[in-house]
């Protein structure tokens, strides 16, 4: 059995599509959430300095995106042809474009970045 680990904060955000694929394909993994006031410390003991990362199988994967569709394609969600993998590819870049454009909302909401989240 692989033996998985998804590092992010304790929210859902941008590693939560990696966990409803290991749900969905139903792998056991282990889901470690660092809070707030353990990221300082741990940020710098991480390859790239930002989570989330996945561990597979003793292999690092770094990135959301690369994360989820790691996992999609090994668990055969990322289509079944060509094209069908096309339209599953778009539908990641929209999903990400998406969260791109809400982010500095989000971070201003949240406390994290300057900003009046209203003005938004």
């Amino acid at each position: 059995m692989s033996k998985v680990k998804i590092f992010y904060f304790d929210a859902r955000g941008l590693a939560e599509p990696s966990r409803l694929i290991l749900h969905f394909a139903n792998i056991e993994f282990e889901d470690i959430r660092i809070n707030n006031e353990e990221w300082p410390a741990i940020k710098s003991t991480t390859k790239t300095g930002k989570i989330p990362y996945l561990e597979f199988d003793g292999h690092l994967i770094v990135e959301s995106y690369a994360m989820h569709r790691f996992l999609a394609r090994k668990y055969g969600l990322a289509g079944k042809d060509e094209f069908e993998q096309a339209k599953v590819d778009g539908i990641a870049d929209i999903a990400k474009d998406f969260y791109k454009s809400v982010a500095p909302w989000m971070y201003a909401l949240l406390g994290y970045a300057p900003g009046n989240h209203a003005s938004f």
